[in-house]
């Protein structure tokens, strides 16, 4: 069915670009922290997270009022 979407010239250009992306998307590994047994893929050895780009510190009283405000 999600073929015979994709490839009719009848189909609204909308509904033809839902399910091309709903295709693609169920191709893509999820994450899924709840299964151990889940191999990890080499995209997501090579992530960068954000702990690479802070340092995390306690902000003064004049700062946290400062955002307050």
């Amino acid at each position: 069915m999600e073929k015979h979407i994709i490839n009719c010239s009848k189909v609204d250009h909308s509904i033809r670009e839902a399910v091309m992306y709903m295709v693609e998307t169920r191709e893509i590994p999820s994450f899924n922290p709840t299964n151990p047994k889940r191999k990890i893929t080499q995209v997501e050895n090579d992530q960068t997270t954000l702990n690479n780009f802070y340092e995390n510190s306690e902000l003064s009283k004049e700062r946290k009022e400062a955002i307050v405000t």
